[in-house]
């Protein structure tokens, strides 16, 4: 270092230094504004990795309860399925009972009738033999007897066979309205079944959309990751660069410069001075109290 002394009392090095130092804190500067800036950024990419794992978080939660509104949708079409294959059992067995009640009876008809024509046949020839018995007493009442007998019979299978025709109708009008109600029960739950299956198919989609979301929402999480290790590194480098900015001014550091003084010789005329003032004061002092 060299140090030179110009006129007014001033005393300079001859720059070398100091130019040097100058520099290194403008680039000190710099390398701060670049690293507060970067710190902001850095703030700003931590701001939207927080935003972008809420959105994620909020894709699961959206994603989940779609599968658990899939799940009892489903539950309820399959519940739906299951009541229509019970009735349908329930109903073609309550169906068969019913048919084979009324072939029972229409089997039951065919036999009373077969009945019935062999005692109209027995009721004639007891008709018969009454009218050929009439000059015989023993004759006459043994074949009014089988008159009245095969009469009885005759009437008495008549009524059952009437009977038997009024459940058989009875049975298949029952029947009729048993298929008629059917149909329209059956019609009800087949369109309760649709509907779930509407429903199931809705919240498919819902669910399929849901998924989508959460893909984008975790490769949106991905990109902003990637920025912000980005970011962050470019914000470390800034830092370290002002930081070797400052180990090396510290290299440069300006030293402190001390004039040395000469001592003061006092020439005669200003002791002569000095005594007087000290007189004066003196003087001053007894006469009024007052130090100068």
């Amino acid at each position: 270092m060299i140090w030179k002394k110009i006129g007014h009392g001033l005393t300079m090095d001859n720059g070398s230094t100091s130019l040097l130092r100058d520099g290194m804190r403008l680039r000190l500067e710099r390398a701060q504004f670049k690293a507060h800036a970067a710190h902001r950024k850095l703030g700003t990419a931590r701001q939207l990795v927080l935003k972008a794992e809420r959105e994620v978080e909020w894709a699961e939660h959206e994603t989940k309860s779609k599968e658990a509104l899939l799940r009892e949708a489903t539950i309820r079409k399959e519940d739906a399925k299951a009541q229509v294959v019970h009735w349908e059992l329930r109903h073609a067995r309550t169906l068969k009972k019913m048919r084979a009640l009324a072939a029972e009876k229409r089997r039951e008809i065919m036999k009373l009738e077969q009945q019935l024509s062999q005692a109209k046949k027995r009721h004639q020839k007891a008709k018969i033999r009454l009218r050929r018995a009439a000059n015989n007493t023993i004759d006459k009442d043994s074949g009014r007897n089988k008159y009245v007998a095969s009469e009885e019979l005759e009437w008495k299978l008549r009524k059952e066979v009437q009977e038997n025709r009024r459940a058989v109708r009875k049975a298949e009008k029952e029947y009729d309205q048993k298929e008629k109600d059917a149909s329209w029960f059956h019609r009800g739950v087949k369109e309760k079944v649709k509907r779930a299956e509407a429903i199931v198919k809705e919240f498919k989609e819902n669910l399929i959309e849901a998924r989508a979301m959460e893909r984008l929402a975790r490769r949106r999480l991905e990109r902003v990751k990637d920025l912000y290790l980005k970011v962050a590194k470019a914000s470390n480098k800034c830092d370290q660069d002002a930081n070797t900015i400052k180990l090396n001014m510290a290299k440069y550091r300006l030293p402190r410069y001390t004039p040395k003084v000469q001592p003061h010789k006092h020439s005669g005329s200003e002791k002569a001075g000095k005594a007087f003032a000290s007189t004066f004061g003196v003087t001053v002092f007894l006469l009024t109290g007052i130090h100068p």
